[in-house]
């Protein structure tokens, strides 16, 4: 069987570092929609928060680690 394709290192070695920077509710905002595929209600409902609340902080984390991923470069 066929390994999956990886990432480089230095390119997850980035987005590491840049997701451990930002605070732990827009690391896990981001865990929860990108990779474990939530959707903005399911986050909403486990947080306690409204569907408009967590669409708008996915876009603020989304921001500063679009931010902190061009400065590392």
């Amino acid at each position: 069987s066929a390994a999956p394709p990886t990432y480089s290192d230095a390119r997850f070695l980035r987005l590491e570092r840049a997701l451990l920077a930002m605070p732990k509710d827009l690391r896990e905002m981001i865990r929860w929609r990108r990779f474990d595929g939530l959707s903005s209600q399911e986050v909403a409902a486990r947080t306690h928060r409204s569907d408009a609340a967590v669409r708008q902080q996915y876009s603020r984390a989304m921001a500063r680690l679009t931010l902190l991923l061009h400065e590392a470069t």
